[in-house]
C-alpha cells in the first residue's frame, strides 16, 4: 500500500481528454474531495499547454485551494507542462512555451494555501536551466520523485541527483530527500495501523 495518492486536476476538459472518462473534471474534483474526506495525503496539480486559458488555470488552482481549506490533505501541487512523447496520440497545435512556467508557478503560489508545496518536474524543464531557476525563484519548493525513469513521460529522463544537486547549489538551493508523505500529514498515513 501507499501512504499517499495523487491525480492532476484541470477544471476544464482539454482536447487531450476527449473520450477519456477518467479525465472528466467533475469526477476528478470529486476524487480530490473524497481523498480529503478519507484523510489521504494527496498530491495534485495542473497540466499546462493543453488548451487551458489563464482563467481556467486560476479556476483550477482555486478549486484545489478550496479542497485544501476544507480537508487539509493536499501536500503539493505540481505545475506540469505537457510535453508530447513517443507514446502520445494527441499533440497540441503548438508546444507549451517553457518560458511561461515561472508565471504559472507564481500564480499557483499566490492562490494556494501556504502549506501546499508547489512542485515542478525537473526532467520536463531540464533543457532550460534558466526556467528551472526562475520557477524556484517564483515559489516552487519541490522537484518531485527523481528516478531513473518517468513512467508518465518516459521520453524525458531526469537529471541525476548529482547534477541537480550541483546545479541547485550554484543558485543557493539545497536538494534534500523527503518522504512520499509530508511531515505535517504523517499522522494520517499511520493512523489505525499501530504505528506512530
Amino acid at each position: 500500500t501507499r501512504g499517499e495518492m495523487g491525480r492532476l486536476y484541470n477544471s476544464k476538459e482539454g482536447p487531450y481528454a476527449r473520450g477519456a472518462p477518467s479525465k472528466d473534471p467533475a469526477l476528478r474534483r470529486a476524487q480530490l474531495d473524497l481523498a480529503g474526506e478519507l484523510k489521504i495525503p494527496f498530491t495534485t496539480g495542473v497540466l499546462l499547454g493543453v488548451g487551458e486559458t489563464e482563467g481556467d488555470l486560476e479556476e483550477t488552482l482555486d478549486c484545489i485551494a478550496d479542497s485544501q481549506r476544507r480537508y487539509g490533505h493536499v501536500q503539493e501541487c505540481i505545475v506540469q507542462p505537457y510535453r508530447p512523447g513517443s507514446r502520445d496520440t494527441w499533440t497540441p497545435d503548438a508546444p507549451y512555451d517553457l518560458e511561461r512556467m515561472p508565471a504559472a508557478v507564481a500564480l499557483a503560489r499566490s492562490r494556494l494555501p501556504e502549506e501546499v508545496v508547489v512542485q515542478v518536474p525537473p526532467n520536463l524543464v531540464a533543457k532550460s536551466p534558466g526556467v528551472l531557476r526562475a520557477c524556484l525563484e517564483a515559489g516552487a519548493r519541490d522537484l518531485g520523485g527523481i528516478s531513473p525513469r518517468d513512467e508518465v513521460n518516459p521520453d524525458y529522463t531526469f537529471p541525476s541527483v548529482g547534477e541537480l544537486t550541483a546545479q541547485l547549489a550554484q543558485w543557493g538551493y539545497r536538494l534534500a530527500p523527503r518522504s512520499a508523505v509530508h511531515d505535517r500529514l504523517a499522522p494520517w498515513a499511520f493512523a489505525g495501523r499501530g504505528l506512530s
